[in-house]
């Protein structure tokens, strides 16, 4: 199966001045053959409110269930498509929102392949379906930090699970929330 049979409902959030991103996101997904919807993020002198803005927005929106969304530092592993099918069969059932790469800050076993979260961080790779979405915009319009701590901080009233071996990291580069280059390698579970 393909990435869009599994997500037919896809959105990439990139900022219209970083098209050497979105350039970046097309050239790591053109054997991948994934199909998105671009939204323009919301740029803002505080990166931090533009970014938790634009994922106020793509989840008012973008009503579809179920709902993927990238940011355009996803990078996807070797043999992709084989991992994500593994990962796609043992994906718990109750599953309100999953990260295929997350920082995992605190999590259990829940089976061979999927943590159950509670507290994670990162948004460049997760998706959603139903309850989950208004708890996420609560969540975020809550909150005055990065969206990914306010997610994080919705896990407790979700069925939330991160894959335990990443199929999608962050690509290195220029941050415009952290304004230097980064390399989040470290961060994930291999």
């Amino acid at each position: 199966m393909k990435f869009n049979d599994y997500f037919p409902n896809v959105v990439l959030i990139n900022l219209d001045r970083r098209v050497d991103r979105l350039e970046g996101f097309n050239e790591r997904i053109k054997d991948l053959d994934i199909s998105y919807e671009r939204f323009s993020a919301v740029d803002m002198e505080d990166a931090v409110a533009g970014c938790r803005e634009s994922h106020i927005q793509v989840l008012s929106n973008y009503l579809a269930d179920p709902l993927f969304i990238f940011e355009d530092d996803a990078l996807f592993v070797d043999d992709f498509y084989s991992k994500l099918t593994i990962a796609m069969q043992s994906l718990p059932d109750d599953w309100d929102m999953a990260y295929l790469g997350a920082h995992i800050l605190k999590a259990e076993d829940y089976n061979e392949h999927w943590l159950r979260s509670y507290g994670a961080s990162s948004t460049h790779a997760y998706f959603i379906r139903g309850r989950a979405r208004q708890k996420l915009l609560t969540a975020l319009k809550a909150h005055n930090g990065h969206a990914d701590r306010a997610y994080s901080d919705a896990h407790k009233d979700m069925n939330v699970y991160v894959v335990k071996s990443t199929l999608i990291w962050q690509a290195p580069g220029y941050s415009d929330i952290q304004e230097c280059e980064v390399n989040y390698d470290h961060l994930f579970r291999f």
